[in-house]
């Protein structure tokens, strides 16, 4: 992670923002406006994942760091052991790996 990075992380963090961020390649805050058939098909995604991989975390916004920043997709799915190495930060320090 760049210094950058983590420094716009930091700041971020201290914002407590209570909407979606990502940021670009260059570190600054990109905020998307959420409209509310898009949150509405968002849940509806996650309540079907939940329903077919119960053993699974599955939720929405969860920022992950890449090579071009911080991106936030609208749904993941997690296994327990990946949350656990995850929780507590502000964002997934790698992004998971594809399974075959």
């Amino acid at each position: 992670m760049t210094t950058q990075l983590a420094d716009t992380l930091r700041l971020v963090e201290q914002l407590n923002l209570p909407f979606p961020w990502e940021t670009n390649a260059q570190g600054q805050i990109i905020m998307t406006p959420v409209n509310f058939g898009h949150s509405r098909y968002v849940g509806h995604l996650i309540r079907r994942i939940a329903a077919i991989a119960p053993q699974w975390e599955s939720g929405s916004e969860l920022g992950v760091i890449t090579s071009d920043g911080v991106k936030a997709p609208d749904v993941y799915l997690a296994s327990a052991a990946y949350v656990s190495r995850h929780e507590g930060g502000l964002a997934m320090l790698q992004k998971p790996r594809k399974s075959a």
